[in-house]
């Protein structure tokens, strides 16, 4: 009997040690845990994003939480206020035309336009009297407002996308159609599901889902390519690449103009398309050629002339010939904007032109490209409580390497 209350005692005693040596492991994962939660913290405090134009000259102050490219004269900014985030919108003078405000959703901007949530939807309302009624709230509804923060179109939207060739997709009761910028339906909502990737107009044509299967509709809503393919890609230079029996690409009556042969495709740009033959990259011109004697480790896209390639780790450009005219030497991918691509050396991000010479040193922790002649930048501040001056960051030097 005694040893079976001494057993008894041990598994409780046992049970309690375990208990506290398990809640002990709790509360050091739980310190560790908020040690680097303000390490974070105090890191980010450091952190700031700003505005260089392409001279590298700091043409907005690194004062932000994050900032969004400019489109249309303006960029969507964040900032930490008493209350949290704030969202507010600049214009190319670092000056709000639209005060940041908290709690405030806020979308894209595209074409004028800004996408902003209003109120919630009340469903199944029930009337009291004395002028009171409850009901179930139901999702937030979305509208557009212009610049001034005028709004354009009223809040009535369950989903809205960006506008593109003067119409945007937006979901009403359910199903997806497309409005105009005065909100008026231009393509009648009828549409169970959005054709993710694909579905802005582009070039006259947008992907529609029907059936599970993806056409093309244009501007009125008329289907000129039927529902017949898996998956679809927008279109551009008059080819979208689609998955039939495997990729290819057709032309604007839905004719195939490249075969349905590759594992992987992507979009025409500067007359060249990457795909996947087998198990390599090439390149291709419109009617299925390939261009290059080489394969490729990457499908990026042709801008100004250049595509980034990867090369043994690093990366570097070809031309349109396909040879590396700038050497694999960096450690990101980037593409060129306006003459300008933004390179990861030495773990920060400078800038380079299209010779590869560098025109500015890295001095950057993260960089977006540039948008209508400036690119958003993230920096570095020892303190972060004082504005850096407006030209903080070095000017166009010669260095290379």
């Amino acid at each position: 009997m005694r040893r079976a209350v001494l057993a008894i005692l041990a598994v409780i005693f046992g049970g309690i040690a375990l208990a506290l040596l398990e809640n002990a492991r709790d509360l050091r994962s739980y310190r560790d845990l908020m040690l680097r939660s303000q390490e974070a913290q105090d890191r980010e405090s450091h952190l700031k994003w700003g505005y260089i134009d392409e001279t590298g000259h700091m043409v907005i102050a690194p004062t932000f939480f994050d900032a969004g490219d400019f489109n249309g004269g303006i960029a969507r900014v964040l900032r930490k206020g008493p209350n949290g985030l704030e969202t507010g919108f600049i214009d190319r003078s670092g000056k709000y035309i639209i005060a940041p405000q908290p709690d405030k959703g806020y979308g894209e901007i595209s074409e004028g336009l800004i996408e902003f949530a209003g109120a919630r939807k009340v469903e199944h309302q029930i009337n009291l009297p004395g002028n009171m009624a409850f009901g179930r709230r139901g999702p937030t509804l979305w509208g557009y407002i212009d610049k001034t923060g005028k709004v354009v179109i009223a809040p009535r939207l369950e989903e809205v996308t960006s506008f593109a060739e003067g119409l945007a997709a937006v979901k009403l009761d359910g199903k997806w159609g497309y409005i105009d910028k005065t909100g008026k339906f231009a393509v009648a909502p009828r549409f169970a599901d959005l054709a993710i990737g694909s579905f802005q107009f582009s070039e006259g044509l947008a992907a529609v889902v029907v059936g599970g299967k993806r056409g093309y509709i244009d501007k009125t809503g008329r289907m000129v390519i039927p529902p017949q393919f898996a998956t679809a890609g927008s279109f551009h230079e008059g080819r979208a690449w689609v998955l039939a029996s495997g990729f290819g690409y057709i032309d604007k009556k839905g004719r195939f103009t490249i075969p349905a042969t590759f594992r992987q495709a992507g979009d025409f740009s500067e007359g060249l398309a990457a795909v996947m033959d087998i198990n390599r990259v090439i390149y291709i011109d419109k009617t299925g050629k390939p261009v290059f004697k080489q394969n490729f480790g990457s499908g990026a896209p042709f801008h100004d002339g250049l595509a980034p390639q990867t090369f043994r780790g690093s990366w570097g450009f070809i031309d349109r010939h396909g040879t590396m005219v700038i050497p694999a030497r960096f450690g990101g991918p980037s593409e060129f904007h306006e003459g300008r691509a933004f390179v990861d050396i030495g773990g920060r991000f400078g800038l380079i032109d299209k010779t590869g010479k560098i025109v500015l040193p890295p001095a950057f922790e993260i960089a977006r490209g540039f948008h209508e002649g400036l690119a958003a930048v993230q920096v570095w501040l020892d303190d972060p409580k004082e504005n850096p001056p407006p030209q903080s960051v070095p000017a166009t030097g010669s260095q290379s390497n």
